[in-house]
Formats: C-alpha cells, structure tokens, sequence
C-alpha cells in the first residue's frame, strides 16, 4: 500500500427518514430482508385523482405509474421539505452526542432539489389559480393575503439551522442525482479549513410528487411497472423515493478526542462533470474522473474496496454506463455491487445520502447487503465477465487486513458525477492529519479576473456601470407584455423588471426548438455566465477539466405553473355546473382545451429538463465544456454570494483552477410579490416605503490570484475573506469571519436598509471615522440574486477606482445620523492615504442569518503612457491664484488615472484637496465645502495646484504632449511640480502643509492680520476689472493693489470692510476670492523680516 496522509473526516451521528422506515433499524432490516418500499401514492396527496392523468404512452401532461416510495407525512408541517431538515437535524445531533458547546460553531449543508414543492403548487393554484379563475370567468381576483413560501429550496437548510440554534449558518445546493455526496464534500472543506468544528452534511428530497411522476414520465425514465430493478434485464426505469438523512461530521482528530462513537470515516471524495454526452446521458469518462479523483485523495487502490453502492437507478443506459466505468476502474478484480433505490426509490438530491447510510450499517455490521428483487437469472449482461457481482441474500464482509472499506456513487441529470471513499474505524489507530486540515490564519486570496451582469432593463456589465456611476435608477413600471392572466393579482408597480432576453440563433449549443421550452433562469444565467467567461478567455474552443461553475438560484415559479393544466378539467366542470346552464360534452372539451391552451405549453420532456433548477449548471458546464465540479446553491438573497464562496473553497483546496459563480432569479413574478409590501424604496430613509424588486442574473470568473498574476490577467478585484453566521450575534460572527477591520472598508453594500440593519451597522463600526460609503443593491430585492449584484457593485467600484452615488436620502434612520458612514451624492473618485488598499464589503442578511464578503482592489500592472509625438502648436497654461472655485474636482469624477496608484503621492496629498470625505447626508454639499474652506483657507490654494497636476497627468495620459508648459503666479509653481522640474514633489508639499507660515500665518489663521488689525479682522481678496491707475486713486484704509493681472485686471486685499469700501468707491463690481494668502499684502513684510 502506497504511504499517504489521506482526508480525515469522522461521521459520528446519522439523522434518517425513508420510505416504509421510520427509523434507521428497520430501514437496515428491510434492507437484508430484501423488502421494497414502493406503492401507491397516499390518498389525498394529490389534489386530482391519482388515475386522472395516468396514460401508458406517457404523452405530454400525463404520467405512466402512480407508485412510488412515499413518505407518511404528519398534518399540518407546512412545506414538508422544510419539516424534514429539522428532524433530521435533531436526530444526527443528537445521535452525536452534541450539545450546547458544539452549537456556536456548526453549520448545515444540505441537498435538496429545486423543483416545485407541495407548498408552492398550493399557492400557485391558491394565487395564479383564482386570478385564471376570475380572468376565464371575467371576474376581479380577490386580493392575495397570505405571504407566499419564498425560497422554498434554501428554507430546507435554514429551517435545520434555527430548530438547533446554530451559528455557523447553512445553505442548499443541488447537483442533481450527486447533490448529497457534494454537500458531504463541502461539508468536508468546511471542517478542512477549519471554519467550523461540526456539519450536518447531507441530503434529502420531497417535492411535489406530482410533479416529478409527471416529469420524469416525459424524460422516459419513470419505471412503467412502478419497480426498481437495477442491474437487472427486466429494469424498466426508476421509481421516485422520498426522504433523506443528514450525516454529525468532525474532523477525525477532534472525535477521537472527545471520545465520540465514529461510525466510519470518509477518506475520499472525488466530483466532476461530463463533457460530452447530453444532459440526460451519462458518459463513462465523466465518472472515472471523480472515481480516480477520489482514489487518488484517499491513496487506495480500487481492490481495497469489498462493496461499491453504486448509483444505480434501475434505467437500463444509465446502469450500463455506470457498469462499464467500474469494470475499467476495478479492471477486472472482484467486487460487490448494490444500490438501495431497489429498496427505496430514487430519492433524487437525496440519493447520496440513502446510499452511505446503507454502507455505514454494513461497514458496522460487517455484512455486504443485497438488494431487493434482483435475480442472477436475469442479471444484466453487462455484468458477465466483470468481475463485479449482485448479490441474493446478505454475505458476510471478507476478512482483509485493515479496516472495512467501501465506495458510494452518486451520478446526476447533466453530467454530475460524485464517488465518495468510506471505511470502518479501528479504535487505536494513529490518527494523520493532512496539512490542508489545519487552518492557516489567511487563507489563499481569489482573484475576479472577469464579470458579467443583466439586471431589468441594464443588459450588459457596461450599462450596469454606466447607471451604477451615474446613480440612475433602473426601476420602471411593470411591462405590459408579461404576466397577461396574472395582472389581476395585486403586485407592485414599479421594479427592475427583465422585459427581454435576447438569444442569438446558433449562439448556444441548445437545438433552436427548445430554447422557448427553457424556463427563462437557465437562459438567463446561460448568457450571463458565458458573456463572463468570453471575457475571462474560458470560453476557447478545447476541455477545461479544472473548471467548473457554482450558481445561486432558488424555484422559479413558473415551474409550478404546469400543472394547473391538470386541473382545468375539473375546474371547467364545476365552473359549468355553478353557471346553471347545460353545457354539451363537446363544448366542455373544446372549452377546457382552450383553458388549458391558455395557462401555457403542456409539460413535456424539453420542459421538465428546462425546468430542473439543478441543471442550470450543468448547461453552462456543457456550453463551455467544463470538467470540474457544477451545481446550483440556494441561501436566499445571499445565494450568489455563497456560490463565490464554494468556488472559492474548491479553488483554494486545489481542486480546480478556474471557477464561474454567479446567481440568477426571475423574482418579479406576482407570485413572489402578491404579498405586498413593496413601494418607494429610500434605503435608510425615514419616510422609505418599502422596497424596489429587481430580477435579473450576474456572474464572476473566479482563479487564484498568483494564478492570474502570473498569467498577466487583469484583475477586478480579490477576495479577502468571507463569513456566514447565524443566531444573535449573526453579523458579529460573519465580521471577524470574513476578516473584516472596520477601519480599512471604504464600501459597504447591504442588502437590508432598516433601522434595525442601521443599528447592526452601528454596532460593526464602532468609532470608525466617518468615511465608509454606503449603499444597497442596484436592482432592489431580487431575490436570489440580490448579493451579486451587490457584490457585482463593489467589484465595478474596486476595478474603476470611484465609489457610486446612493440615492438621495431626506431623513437618515436614527443609528445613522451620526455615523461612521456617507452617503455619495454623486459618483466621485475612491482615494485612499499612502499604501492603503481599496477595500469594499458585501452584506447579505436574511432572517437571523447573515452572509458577509470581503473584497479589496486587485493589483495593477505597470501603466504605460502612451506614447506620442510632441505637438509645437501645444502648451498648458497654469492659472494663477483666483481661479479656482467650488467643485472644480469633480472634472475627475470619470478619470481616476488623474490621481495615481494607492502608493503614489498625486493619491496621498491630492484626496483631501480635490475630493476630501464627506460626513453629510443631504443635499448640501456646497454649503459644507464653504464651511471647510472657512475653517481651512489654505486647502483652496492648495487644491488649485493639485487641479493643475492632475489635469496635466490626465491630458498627458490622453496622448497630448505639449511642447510648453506655462505657469503666472502660482501656476508657475503648479507648472513645475507638474513637469517635475522640482524634484521631491512630496517633499515640497509636505513641508508647504507643516509650515507654520503657510498654516499660520500669511495663510490659513492668518495670524499676522489679528495680531496687525485685532482678533476680530478678516482678510479678503478681491478681483476688480480696472485699470491700476484708477484703482489706486480709489483704494480707502488698509486696501492694498496686491497684483496686476491685466491692463484692466487688479487683484486688491485688505480688511475685510476696506475692501468693501474700495469697490463701492470705485463703482465696479468685484469678485471675492477665498483662500487666498496676504503674501502679497505689506503685511507680510513684517513675517519676511522676521524669518530672515
């Protein structure tokens, strides 16, 4: 055996609930008793007849079996996928032995599936259904009063975490068939990387079963004689199960020491994704990849292994592909195979999870169970001469050296593929622990070497920048042209809603037939996704085998919709009968298909797969031919900032180089909004009346950051940390998780602008300077996607160097009236003091949970100036003092080139002059420049030299190279700091601001005027157009003829009231200037005497 320190992680409590097994002991049981779980579907769970829609060619609409291995569910839990995550959370825990210690840091992954639940079918016929009741009947919908489930897939996760009280926080992914094992994966790098010290990891699937008997009788895969005969010629098809279990994770290290009960322990893990076949085929080559990967990690030979749970799903192709990849993998050794979906159906994003806890019982009990209903006089033929066998009755486990050792398979829709590595522990062993398990105190940071967005009517990254710089609101009224029977639901009327998705013929590897039966997520998060990874060069031709995509999504309700289809013949029957007219039979059909022709296309197979929420990452998979781990997570409004987060695990373990992550929500369906609540949206705003929706989809390309320096990438921005907490101190956790120093974040964008966000801001931020932007997502509440927009925000922000403007805010919440945190009016240049990185943070919150990232500008590469030819007919010329006014800055507002790099000196010296913080929330930003300028007279001279420098850097940039440059008065100065004709520019303006003659007293205090005039003298300059002649004869008191600009331009100071009285005699108008020194007043001969 080969030496190697392979993964370590222990299962140390199970949680389970399956068909026919209301706990563990039996399911163990019918397992060696070889018993199936199938039957028919419950009475009452549907809300048609069972028989209603059977028909045995299985067309559109219909299903060809009503048995399956259902659930007893008890009365009254609400969404049942929801209920089932908290008991199984409460039984894995507790089989554990955990307690209140292990709470703080333990979190949830879970698989579950996103397809239409139990719960969102009944308010879709309780909602759509009574608006297509009242639009058929011609009558008005009542209003809608009832809040509608939302995030119906990522609920499953949060309800496990608040039934335990857990602060480590919890999501859902789905990768199809191999969503359990990937969660398990996860779960493990969580542990690995030692940002908690337990998981419940795992997977379950209860969705409406209607549903999937329905769908999966369109993909021809729904067993017609309702069995589940795997390996086994007489197979048909699979048989849907539900159910599931979560699986008490620890590093092995930490239960060995606390004494733990270590039901096995997982060596290896290996995940990918085919890349060729289709998304309902399997490819042998795709498997071998995850089963190799898995080997590899755990250092076994494939002959160390007894038994081999395999996938197996009792379809004849997907068996013989899956048969084929262990005969090349074992290479002819023997081996025991199984799969207990003979005993207990398909269980979906469940399935991983039935699977190891079947070999966790074997493993203990030392017995190789068989499945059910297999017969070796029918066994598949492609079994003979494998070397692998099926067996009849249970065996004992063989007698080896060493501790019992098995494999459990997990093989999705799309070309998911997971093989999981487990063995029995021996009390005793020396236990290893991999380097990778020991957290370093930074982790690797990520680069974002490419991003791509569509939200409502912003198509493209560049609209979205152009209206996020320009703070215009993409919000409009609701577009005519969707939701035609639905518009008599009360929604909302204004939001960021997607009116169009363009798709060009030809563009995507998809038959132009099936792109309309693609529900508009996978379309839209297939474009965006691409359009990122163009950019990012990942979308050449050639296989990306370490690559893979990680998308945030949650149910689009649209999928919900087909089967009220189903019901409209009923519905036509009784609306007929409560007319009180008699209505022929072939009226009624003819009606009722015109009903039905109205509610949409019937469900076919195109659209169940268009409809698979777990598939929207296979397709962009299969569109860039990427061979490493996809799948879809669901965690709220925070989902697209967990999938960066996955794929920033997976790359900082080394597991992939590249990684697409993004999120996508259709959410201004009026499903999502018929509950209210939506308005005027002021975030942080006093008179704010609730919120703005949004819909739409972004993504990043994700690498490691030495990886993009090292290939000359440009990077956007990097990942500096990420936190997801739960529980009362929620934000707290996620702060100190993601690394986040209050004092170094310039940007902060949050997804809640309450006052109770306002007050947890509050506290994140204690006496912080007040200098932290702040600001909420562009496109409202766009449900899954909302904290990549945010995110998308802070990366645009990071990559132009300027913080965007925040709507305009009348009166702040209370906790934010004196705060460290501003409002910008208007896009305006992000500078920062020598040496400091740009640094923005990302906050999601959704109930008691909370979800923080951290990003900080990427580096820059060299600038090289462009090169160009000297112009004769060209100079600049550097105005004198006078010339400068309130706002002049903003001319910069689009060039941060003007300012330098972070480490540059125009940066360090030039922010407080041109571009100084500013505190204030209303719309009074000139007033408060005038107040600063009155306390700080000298920032004015100042600043007009740093206005001429910048503007000559920038005009220089541009390509204009003049062949002079000229400076009157101070723009001499400006020319020559410019030009770098003074050297040691810093130097110069750094002992200009400690001067204290500068500061003191020709300028700033000007303390030579009160100690000449009295305390209470003020100094003031003025321009007066005139001749000098004329202005001397009229010049009354202390007034000076300070400078001749012109024949008829004098500039003229003194007291503030001789000046006053000098323009009055002279009858012209003057200008005041502010900031302007007495240097050239006789004042300031007594200074000069006194300094020589």
């Amino acid at each position: 055996m080969r030496s190697h320190v392979s993964r370590a992680i222990a299962i140390v409590g199970v949680g389970a609930r399956f068909p026919g097994a209301p706990d563990l002991e039996t399911f163990w049981k019918k397992i060696l008793a070889r018993e199936t779980a199938v039957r028919e579907v419950p009475e009452g769970r549907w809300p048609i007849s069972p028989t209603a829609l059977l028909d045995p060619e299985g067309r559109p609409d219909r299903l060809r079996s009503i048995r399956g291995c259902y659930l007893d569910l008890p009365e009254g839990v609400g969404e049942p996928s929801h209920w089932l995550a908290g008991v199984l959370a409460e039984e894995a825990w507790a089989s554990a032995g955990f307690g209140e210690a292990e709470r703080e840091r333990a979190s949830v992954v879970l698989a579950n599936i996103v397809l239409p639940t139990p719960e969102t079918s009944r308010f879709t016929r309780e909602t759509l259904g009574k608006a297509f009741e009242a639009w058929a009947l011609g009558r008005k919908a009542p209003p809608v009063d009832v809040p509608p489930p939302l995030f119906a897939t990522a609920g499953a996760a949060r309800a496990a975490v608040e039934r335990l009280g857990l602060g480590g926080g919890g999501f859902t992914l789905d990768a199809a068939c191999a969503s359990s094992l990937f969660a398990i994966h996860l779960a493990c790098l969580e542990l690995e990387g030692g940002r908690v010290d337990a998981v419940l990891a795992g997977g379950l699937s209860l969705p409406d079963s209607l549903y999937t008997q329905v769908g999966f009788t369109q993909l021809r895969a729904l067993s017609p004689s309702g069995r589940c005969l795997p390996f086994d010629r007489r197979a048909d098809g699979l048989v849907v199960g539900e159910g599931g279990a979560l699986f008490a994770l620890q590093r092995l290290e930490d239960a060995v020491a606390e004494g733990r009960t270590i039901l096995g322990v997982i060596r290896g893990i290996g995940l990918s994704n085919d890349l060729g076949g289709s998304l309902l085929s399997p490819e042998s080559e795709g498997q071998l990849r995850a089963m190799r990967a898995a080997y590899e990690e755990a250092g076994w030979d494939p002959e160390e292994v007894d038994l081999v749970e395999c996938h197996g799903t009792g379809t004849p192709r997907g068996d013989e592909v899956e048969v084929a990849s262990l005969r090349t993998l074992f290479g002819g050794a023997s081996c025991v195979i199984g799969s207990v979906k003979s005993n207990v159906g398909h269980l979906l994003t469940g399935a991983g999870a039935a699977s190891l806890a079947k070999v966790l019982f074997a493993l203990g009990e030392g017995v190789l169970p068989p499945p059910a209903g297999f017969s070796k006089e029918t066994a598949s033929p492609a079994l003979e001469g494998s070397g692998l066998e099926v067996l009849e009755a249970p065996r004992p486990w063989p007698e080896r050296k060493g501790p019992r050792r098995a494999a459990v398979s997990g093989f999705g829709f799309g070309g998911t593929n997971a093989h999981l590595l487990v063995e029995a522990w021996e009390a005793g062993r020396p236990v290893r622990v991999r380097p990778s398990q020991r957290r370093s105190p930074t982790e690797p940071p990520i680069a974002v070497v490419a991003m791509a967005s569509h939200f409502g009517s912003l198509e493209d990254r560049e609209a979205f920048r152009e209206a996020l710089f320009e703070g215009r609101s993409p919000f409009a009224a609701r577009p005519a042209s969707r939701w035609p029977y639905e518009a008599a639901i009360e929604g909302t009327g204004a939001g960021a809603f997607l009116e169009r998705l363009k798709i060009v013929a030809g563009r995507f590897r998809i038959p132009p037939k099936e792109i309309p039966t693609l529900l508009p997520q996978h379309l839209l998060a297939l474009e965006t996704a691409v359009r990122a990874a163009e950019e990012a060069g990942l979308a050449k031709k050639g296989r990306h085998h370490r690559a893979g995509a990680v998308i945030g999504l949650d149910l689009d309700w649209e999928a919900t919709s087909f089967h009220l289809r189903w019901l409209v013949e009923d519905w036509a029957r009784r609306w007929a009968a409560e007319s009180g007219e008699t209505v022929a039979e072939e009226e009624l059909a003819a009606w009722t298909e015109a009903l039905r022709d109205a509610l949409g296309p019937a469900l076919d197979a195109s659209r169940t797969l268009g409809a698979l929420g777990g598939v929207v990452a296979s397709r962009i998979a299969r569109e860039l031919s990427l061979g490493g781990p996809s799948m879809t997570v669901s965690e709220g409004a925070a989902s697209g900032l967990r999938a960066i987060e996955v794929a920033a695990r997976l790359l900082r373990a080394g597991e992939v180089d590249w990684m697409i992550a993004g999120a996508v929500d259709v959410f201004g369906d009026l499903r999502n909004l018929s509950a209210g609540g939506w308005g005027e949206s002021l975030p942080f705003d006093e008179p704010s009346h609730g919120a703005r929706p949004g819909e739409g989809a972004g993504a990043v390309v994700l690498c490691r950051l030495e990886d993009a320096v090292r290939d000359g990438r440009k990077v956007l921005a990097v990942i500096r940390g990420i936190g997801a907490a739960s529980g009362a101190r929620a934000s707290a956790r996620a702060w100190a998780e993601a690394g986040v120093d209050a004092a170094e974040v310039g940007l902060l964008l949050t997804n809640a602008s309450d006052e109770k966000e306002a007050t947890a801001l509050r506290e994140a931020f204690p006496g912080v300077a007040p200098r932290i932007a702040l600001g909420t997502p562009i496109a409202g509440q766009a449900g899954a996607a909302t904290g990549i927009a945010a995110g998308l925000q802070a990366v645009v922000a990071l990559s132009e160097r300027f913080l965007p403007p925040s709507p305009p805010i009348e009166s702040p919440v209370g906790p934010l009236r004196a705060s460290p945190f501003h409002f910008p009016l208007a896009s305006e240049p992000w500078l920062t003091d020598r040496g400091e990185k740009r640094r923005a943070a990302v906050r999601c919150v959704e109930g008691d949970s909370a979800f923080h990232l951290l990003l900080e500008e990427g580096p820059r590469a060299a600038r090289r100036r462009r090169r160009a030819k000297r112009r004769e007919d060209l100079a600049f010329v550097f105005p004198g003092t006078g010339s400068h006014f309130l706002g002049m800055g903003r001319l910069f507002a689009r060039f941060p080139e003007a300012f330098g790099e972070a480490h540059d000196w125009r940066s360090h010296f030039m922010q407080p002059l041109l571009s100084p913080w500013r505190t204030g929330f209303g719309p009074n930003w000139k007033a408060e420049a005038e107040a600063e300028l009155r306390r700080h007279p000298e920032k004015a001279m100042l600043a007009q030299v740093a206005y001429g420098i910048a503007a000559h850097d920038l005009l220089r940039e541009l390509g204009l190279e003049p062949a002079a440059l000229v400076g009157y008065s101070l723009g001499e100065s400006a020319a020559l700091l410019a030009s770098g004709a003074w050297p040691e520019r810093e130097a110069m303006f750094r002992r200009t601001l400690e001067s204290p003659l500068f500061r003191r007293l020709v300028f700033g205090d000007y303390q030579v005027v009160r100690e000449t005039w009295g305390e209470e003298a003020r100094f003031l300059a003025a321009i007066v157009g005139a001749p000098a002649d004329e202005v001397r004869k009229s010049l009354v008191g202390t007034t000076e003829l300070m400078v001749v600009n012109a024949p008829d331009e004098c500039m003229i100071g003194g007291r503030e009231e001789d000046v006053e009285a000098t323009l009055a005699a002279l009858g012209r108008p003057g200008v005041p200037l502010a900031g302007v020194p007495s240097v050239h007043h006789s004042l300031a001969r007594k200074v000069e005497a006194a300094r020589r």
